[in-house]
């Protein structure tokens, strides 16, 4: 007995896929990224995601100052989000930024690898061309009368002898 291949019902080679929002593994995820109530894959509901109570830990002193109103509008924005990458990039990790000075140095160190660098100045030069579009990067040499010179400035508000005397433990 032949095995024959059951073909679809449009005598097509290749059988259909279901639409993306139709699937009902794709619409639990949607769900939860948005923080709607779905089911998990043992088919439990699970709630909505809820703003929790105030944090009390010391670190997080900034919490208190937020009112609970502000704090709901944030979280129901961010989970209104589409995707899950989309959501990164509201919660940078050290390290993976997605700002424009993290993609600008980025753009540096992709052409300091390629370069052969035997003066100084051949640094500005490859800083300079690193970008073209969507304008070249501006480049200024920093001279030391730019710099804020902060131990002549301070001096004025302390005592070069100090009063009382400082002791040194050797002589003591």
């Amino acid at each position: 007995m032949e095995y024959e291949r059951q073909k679809p019902a449009n005598n097509s080679e290749i059988p259909e896929r279901k639409k993306p929002k139709t699937n009902k593994r794709t619409l639990d995820k949607i769900a939860r990224v948005k923080g709607e109530p779905f089911f998990n894959n043992k088919e439990i509901a699970k709630q909505a995601r809820v703003t929790g109570p105030d944090c009390r830990c010391a670190r997080s002193k900034w919490f208190e100052k937020i009112t609970e109103d502000k704090r709901n509008t944030t979280l129901t924005k961010f989970n209104m989000l589409e995707s899950k990458d989309a959501q990164d990039s509201h919660l940078a990790v050290r390290g993976h930024s997605f700002l424009s000075n993290g993609r600008d140095f980025s753009i540096i160190e992709k052409h300091k690898k390629t370069a052969t660098v035997e003066v100084r100045s051949e640094w500005d030069k490859i800083i300079k061309e690193a970008r073209e579009k969507p304008s070249p990067y501006e480049f200024v040499n920093v001279n030391s009368n730019m710099i804020f010179d902060l131990s002549s400035n301070i001096s004025q508000y302390f005592l070069k002898n100090p009063k009382p005397p400082v002791k040194n433990s050797k002589n003591a």
